[in-house]
């Protein structure tokens, strides 16, 4: 009987420990202020780990992990590795990141790869994306014209 209650308890134990886990592995909102503050300091070394620590985490939400993605992503282009970056890029889209932001660090990876027609292509997506938002897309537009014109030097 002894053991029965043993296992009982056990049981018990094991159901609550899995009832929490779902809300102990939840991406911490204060982690994805870290990855955008990293990114905006420059610090995008640490993007990068903190997005694969993010990723671990936040393995059920599509959205999150979308987002997640697209700062891995701007990171890794701004740190020169653009294949890595388009790999991340195209997960986010995949994911249902469907911003014009996205789109255009995609453009900018493919320029630096050299892949013209294929940055072209994006760039005219993140045109779309951002039309209902002029000032979004002059931005676009304006730092457009800026990679080109480094990539032609």
């Amino acid at each position: 009987m002894r053991s029965t209650a043993s296992i009982s308890a056990a049981t018990l134990i094991m159901v609550l420990i899995f009832a929490c886990v779902p809300s102990a592995w939840a991406m911490d909102p204060v982690t994805m202020d870290e990855i955008r503050t990293a990114y905006r300091e420059g610090r995008d070394g640490d993007v990068v780990v903190l997005a694969d620590r993010a990723l671990a985490d936040a393995t059920g939400d599509r959205a999150l992990r979308a987002e997640i993605n697209f700062w891995r992503g701007a990171a890794l282009r701004r740190l020169k590795r653009h294949e890595e970056a388009l790999v991340a890029f195209d997960v986010a889209r995949d994911l249902g990141f469907a911003r014009p932001e996205l789109q255009f660090e995609r453009a900018v990876a493919l320029l630096k790869l050299g892949k013209q027609e294929e940055a072209d292509r994006a760039f005219q997506e993140a045109e779309k994306l951002a039309q209902e938002d002029p000032p979004k897309l002059d931005d676009l537009r304006r730092r457009w014209r800026e990679a080109r014109d480094q990539d032609q030097k």
